[in-house]
């Protein structure tokens, strides 16, 4: 147990220091950024890119789409640098600007979407659980194959910790349509996990 906990308290120590080397490195490329460094922004773009993709996957159905998101949101992050809009930990706050574009790029979209009726095939219980049991790359094209209604909601509920009314706040919609598509998304999830890991539904069913 104490050589559980003292590698646990290394691995938070870790991860402690590189984000603030992260804090360090957004602070000195901001700083440029405001003051229209066309390099700055490039470097901005490239070390971000890879997280911002791994938050727009989730969201969006398809590659093309997450980059219309990612690219929509750094250009958010310029126009709000030049106006010189305080920012206390960059991450988080880029973080919120791609959320919100992704909700953006479904609420102009979402007149084209038809929800689709799912059966309950499985149980509820625990539905989403097993996905803590895959990697993130299993996970994000799981989460791809829901319907976008659904995948909002499971996103803004499940991953984000956002309650129904707010979800049902920022896309328009009534809360008990948030919580019919995040039990729909979860049975959905579990007919796909039973179909592509059955040995997991089993074991956590």
């Amino acid at each position: 147990m104490e050589a559980f906990s003292n590698k646990n308290t290394t691995r938070l120590v870790k991860e402690s220091k590189i984000l603030d080397q992260d804090q360090k490195l957004a602070e000195s490329l901001i700083g440029a950024c405001r003051k229209g460094d066309l390099s700055a922004q490039r470097n901005l773009y490239a070390h971000y890119y890879r997280y911002a993709m791994g938050v727009a996957l989730r969201f969006c159905s398809t590659r093309e789409d997450a980059m219309e998101v990612v690219n929509d949101s750094f250009l958010k992050v310029f126009v709000k640098l030049q106006s010189k809009e305080k920012i206390k930990v960059f991450r988080p706050w880029f973080r919120r600007v791609l959320i919100n574009t992704s909700i953006d790029n479904f609420r102009k979209q979402k007149n084209r979407f038809q929800t689709l009726e799912i059966a309950y095939a499985f149980s509820e219980k625990d539905s989403y659980t097993i996905l803590d049991k895959l990697n993130e790359e299993e996970i994000i094209a799981l989460i791809q194959k829901l319907s976008p209604a659904y995948r909002m909601v499971f996103n803004l509920y499940v991953i984000e910790g956002h309650s129904h009314k707010e979800i049902a706040d920022k896309l328009g919609i009534e809360v008990s349509t948030s919580k019919g598509n995040l039990s729909k998304a979860k049975a959905r999830l579990r007919i796909l996990l039973s179909k592509i890991y059955p040995e997991r539904i089993e074991h956590y069913g």
